[in-house]
């Protein structure tokens, strides 16, 4: 009985751990950036290339891998894309040429795909319903501190061994986590699913009012990392190889905002949407400074911390709350990739979209549209509300639009 109880924590933690390193093994090449540059490996316009490449793979994965996660059992999903991930990594390490690059990270994208919704699905079987929905918000605090790992570990390999260890290590520690979670996943028994294709599941009416919101999401969370160490670099001539001081706070600004996300998600009657709501206004007003460089490398820290503070409240909600309303139906890994599917859909497409913008007009051009977008998705999510209280079938499968809290949450 005892070992019952024990199990599925040790568990959890071991996927917590697993979903770190792959931030590790996607930040370790914005970290790397200038080093590569500086050794005619890449331009800024291939690292955005590499960006988007990454997205779309990651995306086109999602809906691959998102109704499988529903019918395959989740830790076999979880040690394949541990590995595969891992495997990238490691030939990316040798600086192929760079067409083999972009294979590269497709591969490592396609194996980070394969992993959320089936972490999520394990968390929602091998846990009842009210813990799980305490250890999804956990969960998502994995993604900050990847990122915070994944800036002092890469800073500090590139400072010290080489570029190509930026990528070995981490790929090396991949591949070890995928031995741990083949060893103690398949001592775990996960609720059957039917699983359904997630594309058709993008199409249900209380899930595309969702699309154009994630989409928006995606268009800004990931770019903060990917182009940050650029940015310093060539807005402030800053060496952030060298001194990672600057990045180092965005990437604990994340954490700290899926930490308090369960006091803001409380706060807001236990509604996701005003959260998202909240977080996307205070990211238009970070941005808006730093569309009008205002300030130097202190205030824009400031303002990228808080761009990426609140819009890890808005991915907690879009990624970690929102698919387990479909636990009853077994369907958390199918919703989950869609919403995972959509939001770096958005990121591949501005990305693009952003690696032109950046070369002709500066980052203040991408930081602007941050603002524009940012109040258009507080738009979006209020309407999405009001036809969500019009459809008789959501109200019982969102019961948050109601705003009211369990006694328990």
């Amino acid at each position: 009985m005892k070992n019952r109880k024990i199990l599925p924590v040790i568990l959890f933690w071991t996927l917590y751990i697993s979903y770190t390193s792959t931030y590790i093994l996607r930040l370790n090449l914005s970290c790397a950036s200038s080093a590569l540059e500086q050794i005619g490996k890449m331009s800024t316009a291939q690292l955005a290339s590499l960006g988007g490449v990454f997205s779309m793979t990651y995306a086109i994965g999602k809906l691959l891998n998102g109704g499988i996660g529903d019918r395959v059992k989740p830790w076999i999903m979880v040690t394949v894309g541990l590995l595969l991930a891992g495997f990238g990594n490691l030939v990316f390490g040798f600086l192929p040429p760079y067409g083999a690059m972009l294979v590269c990270w497709g591969l490592n994208a396609f194996g980070q795909s394969m992993l959320w919704g089936a972490i999520l699905r394990l968390v929602s079987s091998i846990f009842d319903e009210e813990t799980a929905r305490k250890r999804a918000p956990v969960m998502g605090t994995s993604i900050a501190m990847g990122n915070i790992l994944g800036i002092l570990l890469s800073s500090w390999l590139v400072t010290n061994w080489s570029i190509q260890t930026v990528f070995w290590i981490p790929g090396t520690l991949a591949i070890g986590l995928a031995v741990i979670v083949l060893l103690t996943g398949h001592k775990t028994v996960t609720q059957e699913s039917k699983g359904v294709f997630p594309l058709r599941q993008l199409l249900r009416p209380e899930v595309l009012i969702m699309v154009l919101p994630a989409v928006i999401q995606g268009a800004i969370k990931d770019n903060v990392s990917l182009f940050m160490v650029d940015y310093f670099a060539k807005q402030f001539l800053l060496d952030t190889t060298l001194n990672p001081f600057y990045i180092l706070f965005i990437p604990l600004s994340g954490l700290v905002g899926r930490m308090v996300y369960p006091m803001v998600y409380k706060w807001l009657g236990c509604n996701e949407d005003r959260a998202s709501m909240l977080g996307f206004l205070f990211c238009a007003l970070c941005a808006l400074p730093l569309s009008l460089n205002l300030g130097g490398a202190t205030v824009a820290t400031l303002c990228l911390c808080g761009i990426y503070a609140f819009i890890s409240i808005v991915n907690t909600s879009f990624l970690s709350m929102y698919p387990l309303h479909f636990a009853r139906e077994g369907n958390v890994s199918s919703i989950s990739s869609v919403m995972d599917f959509v939001i770096y859909l958005g990121h591949a497409v501005s990305t693009t979209i952003y690696g032109v913008l950046i070369v002709r007009y500066g980052y203040d051009a991408m930081y602007l549209t941050w603002v524009f977008i940012s109040i258009a998705a507080v738009i979006l999510l209020g309407l999405n509300t009001v036809v969500l209280r019009r459809m008789n079938s959501a109200k019982d499968a969102f019961p948050h639009i109601n705003g009211k809290c369990n006694n328990n949450d």
